[in-house]
């Protein structure tokens, strides 16, 4: 047989269910050739790639122009016409395995022959039919023939009888390989075309036990080969089946003996007192297998019958913690999206059910969604017991290989963390891509399983603890698949834990008085006060928790490891602490003669028992402004596209058109208006293309309140301070790498720090606090001037804005909702920073210090153009609007601080009005941000 899958975008990804029959044919003592460029190095392997012992060491590129032939077709050579992508890289992987096809310019392997005895293979990773040129494609196909035996026969005939009576056997099967035939009235058989030398013969007839041998054929001939067949011997099972901690029979259950090698099944099931017993079972050894609803099937190993006897064999079966085959009820899973792991009868992915109609999906009526993160969870909790904890199902799952996927979780806190569990036969790639929604760069099942598999977790590191367990998929941002399904689930080796109830009553630590609604915690536990104080939360689980009370304008409470004890009410009071601020003065009304400082201090105080923090930030109150304006933002197509030095995987390039573009019009508010005569001067900073800058600095210069100039691409290659200190702000991004416009990381990195000392602000972007090339370097990273640190890998998402936690900061005035379709990095907030919001995906959006607006985001791609949804020109026209304006003139030291309860900081502020206009009067506003220790805020005052 010649299986053709072919070469990337035109291939075929093989199933597991789909080579099973090719699997039984090799078995048989077939011949298989297989050929594809992603079949080996890129594809999930199956069963079949495994019987070829064939490693894809590497997935390869378009670079076959010559092969040249080694072994049974050494000295042979070809030009290569066929599709040319993605040609794996091969390696044999066994003694029976050698290399018969090599890519002699690149020096690697494209074909290996394979021959076990039983079968033999032939695996490449280009297009036979691409072979010409100095040899010819007969030439390959003449030895690849050759190799297979097909070019020498003979024939074996013989007779069938019973060994004890001599007796013909009529209707006999006897075969070699897939070559079979039936004797005939008088015991003969005929098998002709069969491969010389030395091959496995069998035969077998109803009533008789297997024969297995062996016999040379011969070039030509007709062997004669004759055979005996024993008649079955016949003895019994039996045996009987009870519960093992109540020792009550089992009425039911099923009792399923199997010898695989020989075909040989039987089943029974037990009667009312719990007794079975199969009998007329042919004297075998077999694998007996006692089964019973919500207990895990047990199975007694290598049990011998013998000709005339009767086999005891005995099953004390042990319950399971958990069933549930979805039949009667969803089985009490909780999934955390309607859309994404739904309960029913599937109609898409798997044809039915493992058992019965009802399952669990990712959507069982379609392809699951792009972006997902889809998560099922246990209803309860469970304790482990001392051994045997296992949990298992059954899964049928068809998914984007690599880049979607799921895995298993555990938690031991009741839900508050998970961590992965790993089944006992791996999982099929050990990190799913960055892009990945759900989970990114975490071992997964993934790939085009398409058949049902049984599933086993081995428990015995949680033994004794509290556990639930998940399922987590998550899916990238294209390219969708009927998605997981899973079946028969199974948790044994646990008992349901034991609970109890906790109560209390919370107060003002001073006064006594009672606060209604606080809120006391404990893991997935939750209670409010009423308006005497007093809270109950009933049915914990009995285990330690940290417990914690809050209630509006009151420092957080907890106590940690607070045990709940079983079966009793436990007690728990809180007296919450508060804080109370207050300033003096209230006010400042100062004069101060040019080229003289004032300095004064300010006193805050705590009046109330809590621990207070505070921060003091200082802004002009007539120099920003929000406007109520909309502006009109026009960017056009991006004509020429360069793919080469762009951040984006390659095979997505290759899947999806991504040079496809069109003009880009957009309305959005204006959000800060800037108070002075002047526009503020900008610098696009930039090694990508000139296309896709200029579309930036379109829509930028769309508010009319900035001088946009961009840097030359060319000139980058000599970058210095001195050619951006004419500019009050810099933007700088990258999608190309620095190296691409002649410059390095260093130089650059430099430039921007020099820049910053002498005065200048910066709004920073990806990739220049990205972990590789394409990142910066020099002093701008190792002295940390950004507020981002450096990042540790991609995510490839389409992200939305998600927490804020500063809704009141300047850099989101009118801004009502951004995201962007192209990705984001993983940055941490560096030390000093202020984090004003973060993407939805948890990784930070926006942080800022006193020099640089740090947004992590892509503004502008060069192949496609803006990468923005929602108001992101609005945040880049706040942002530089923001950073430019610092106050000079007036100064609080320090600017943050903690005071206890009871007690007052003294502020110094200072006033120099250098360089300010004589005789100006300036309202000014200087903001207290008053936070509990729990960073909770309280209140604001402005003087």
């Amino acid at each position: 047989i010649f299986l053709l899958v072919g070469i990337f975008a035109n291939n075929h990804q093989l199933t597991e269910e789909e080579v099973d029959p090719l699997v039984n044919y090799l078995n048989g003592g077939g011949n298989l050739y297989l050929e594809g460029g992603d079949t080996w190095g890129y594809d999930t392997q199956t069963t079949l790639h495994g019987m070829f012992n064939v490693d894809g060491v590497a997935d390869g590129s378009a670079d076959l122009s010559n092969v040249q032939g080694a072994d049974f077709l050494d000295g042979m050579t070809w030009t290569y016409s066929g599709e040319n992508n993605w040609i794996d890289h091969l390696e044999p992987t066994s003694e029976n395995a050698f290399v018969i096809f090599t890519n002699p310019d690149v020096n690697y392997n494209c074909g290996i022959a394979n021959d076990t005895g039983t079968y033999k293979t032939v695996g490449t990773s280009f297009e036979i039919t691409g072979l010409g040129g100095t040899n010819t494609l007969e030439d390959a196909l003449v030895g690849i023939l050759d190799f297979f035996g097909l070019g020498e026969q003979g024939n074996v005939e013989g007779v069938v009888t019973d060994s004890g009576t001599g007796t013909p056997i009529v209707d006999a099967v006897v075969w070699i390989g897939n070559n079979s035939t039936t004797t005939d009235e008088a015991g003969y058989y005929l098998l002709e075309g069969i491969p010389t030398g030395v091959r496995d013969i069998y035969c077998n007839a109803d009533g008789y036990y297997l024969f297995e041998g062996s016999v040379e054929i011969f070039l030509d001939e007709t062997v004669t080969f004759d055979i005996s067949l024993d008649p079955n011997a016949f003895g019994a099972i039996e045996g009987s089946v009870t519960d093992i901690d109540s020792g009550d029979p089992l009425v039911g259950a099923t009792i399923h003996a199997v010898n695989e090698e020989e075909g040989y099944e039987y089943e029974a099931t037990t009667d009312e007192s719990g007794y079975y017993i199969l009998d007329n079972v042919i004297a075998e050894t077999y694998e007996v297998t006692c089964s019973y609803p919500m207990y895990p099937p047990t199975t007694e190993h290598n049990v011998v019958v013998n000709d005339g006897e009767t086999v005891t064999v005995d099953f004390e079966l042990v319950s399971y913690t958990y069933w549930s085959d979805f039949e009667a009820n969803d089985g009490g899973l909780i999934s955390d999206n309607p859309a994404g792991w739904q309960w029913g009868i599937p109609t898409d992915g798997p044809a039915e059910a493992w058992s019965g109609e009802n399952l669990w999906g990712t959507n069982i009526t379609g392809d699951y969604e792009n972006s997902a993160s889809w998560i099922l969870e246990t209803p309860n909790s469970y304790q482990l017991g001392t051994s045997d904890n296992y949990l298992e199902f059954e899964q049928w799952y068809d998914m984007e290989t690599s880049w979607d996927g799921g895995n298993v979780k555990i938690s031991t806190d009741n839900g508050a963390t998970w961590e992965i569990i790993t089944p006992e036969a791996g999982y099929p790639d050990d990190a799913a891509s960055n892009a990945n929604a759900g989970i990114p760069g975490e071992p997964c099942f993934t790939g085009h399983l398409s058949q049902w598999e049984h599933v086993v977790f081995d428990l015995s590191d949680y033994v004794g603890q509290i556990v639930k367990f998940r399922w987590h998929f998550g899916s990238d941002g294209s390219v969708t698949y009927p998605g997981w399904f899973i079946d028969d689930v199974s948790l044994n080796g646990g008992v349901p834990p034991e609970h109890g109830d906790l109560e209390g009553f919370v107060t003002e630590a001073t006064t006594g008085n009672p606060i209604e609604g606080a809120i006391v915690t404990l893991g997935q536990y939750t209670g409010v006060t009423d308006e005497s104080g007093y809270y109950s939360i009933t049915n914990i689980i009995a285990m330690s928790y940290d417990v914690n009370c809050s209630a509006d304008g009151y420092s957080d409470a907890v106590v940690y490891d607070f045990e709940i004890e079983p079966d009793v009410v436990n007690n728990l009071d809180f007296e919450l602490l508060w804080a109370e601020i207050s300033t003096d003065p209230t006010s400042f009304d100062v004069s101060v003669p040019q080229n003289n400082i004032l300095e004064t201090e300010l006193t805050i105080n705590n009046d109330g028992p809590g621990e207070l923090t505070y921060n003091i930030s200082i802004s002009e109150a007539n120099l920003l402004s929000v406007s109520d304006e909309n502006i009109q933002i026009s960017i056009p197509a991006i004509s020429e596209l360069n793919f080469n030095n762009v951040r984006i995987n390659p095979k997505k390039v290759e899947l999806y058109n991504l040079s496809s573009n069109t003009d880009f019009e957009q309305t959005v508010p204006k959000g800060l208006s800037l108070n002075r005569d002047r526009d503020v001067s900008v610098l696009l900073l930039s090694p990508d293309g000139n296309e896709a800058i200029a579309g930036l600095q379109a829509a930028l210069a769309a508010f009319g309140d900035l001088d946009i100039d961009i840097f030359p691409a060319e000139n980058i290659a000599a970058i210095s301070a001195n050619d951006l200190i004419p500019y009050d702000v810099v933007v700088a991004y990258n999608d190309f790498t620095w190296q691409a416009a002649g410059g390095t990381p260093a130089a650059v990195g430099d430039a921007l720090a020099d820049y910053i000392d002498a005065g200048g602000k910066v709004v920073d972007n990806m990739y220049l606090h990205s972990f590789d090339n394409w990142g910066l370097a020099g002093r701008y990273i190792d002295e940390q001037y950004s507020p981002f640190t450096t990042a540790t890998t991609d995510n490839w998402n389409p992200t939305n804005m998600g927490t804020i936690y500063e809704p009141s900061h300047p850099i989101l005035a009118g801004v009502t909702g951004v995201g962007q379709t192209w990705g984001v990095q993983d940055p941490e907030v560096a030390a000093g920073a202020l984090r004003i919001a973060d993407w939805d995906d948890g990784n930070v959006f926006i942080a800022v210090n006193e020099n640089v607006v740090g947004l992590n985001n892509m503004p502008i791609d060069p192949n496609n153009g803006p990468t923005w949804t929602g108001d992101m020109p609005t945040i880049y026209h706040n942002a530089i609007l923001w950073i430019d304006s610092p106050i000079t003139w007036i100064s609080a030291n320090p600017t943050s601080g903690t005071i206890a309860g009871g007690s007052s900081d003294i502020i110094t502020i200072t006033f120099d009005p250098a360089g300010l206009e004589v005789a100006r009067f300036i309202k000014q506003t200087l903001l207290l941000t008053a936070m509990l220790s729990m960073a909770k805020d309280i209140s604001y005052l402005q003087l």
